[in-house]
């Protein structure tokens, strides 16, 4: 499996390494083929042949994300399936992402999480973290919703609102991972 970030540099697959070198988002060239899931199984971790070798999944963190169905529905003259991601735990498709990089932190021995959100994938970080036992802090930009604040203090979250936009937010989430050497 290969990774690569926006630039096409292959980089490392390591537990550690959550981000490209030129600080873009991390992408797999190819998913390995062959793997076929247990029948019935139609979580996400039917799939843990196809996760990222490095990753621990002795213990999974579940909430029972994925296997959310498709639906038939007209669209412009056409039939297309629609995926039911809002069935997943916290009513988003992060929850499979969010599971398997909680599974793989708790894995490795962390024991806190920071993320910088708009809403979505606070609440699903703060539900997964809180189903893992590990403290999380989500830092959101003012102007959030409160039902999305709410939600992810209801998981148990340490919800910050940071003043300014989504990019103050984000640049604060990396001063504090800056500042606390980790």
């Amino acid at each position: 499996m290969t990774l690569r970030g926006r630039s096409g540099a292959v980089e490392d697959c390591r537990a550690d390494h959550w981000r490209a070198d030129d600080g873009s988002p991390l992408s797999f060239d190819a998913l390995p083929v062959g793997s076929v899931p247990a029948p019935g199984d139609q979580s996400i971790w039917a799939w843990a042949d196809w996760f990222p070798p490095e990753t621990t999944l002795s213990s999974p963190v579940t909430l029972g994300e994925g296997g959310t169905p498709l639906v038939a529905a007209p669209w412009l003259g056409e039939e297309v399936l629609l995926k039911l991601d809002h069935l997943n735990p916290t009513g988003s498709f992060k929850d499979r992402g969010v599971a398997l990089v909680v599974t793989a932190l708790k894995s490795e021995g962390g024991t806190r999480l920071l993320e910088d959100s708009s809403g979505n994938g606070g609440s699903s970080l703060a539900a997964y973290a809180g189903a893992a036992g590990l403290a999380a802090r989500v830092l959101v930009p003012n102007g959030t919703s409160a039902g999305k604040i709410a939600a992810a203090r209801a998981y148990g979250a340490d919800v910050v609102v940071v003043p300014g936009d989504r990019a103050a937010a984000s640049g604060e989430a990396l001063r504090q991972v800056a500042e606390s050497g980790e």
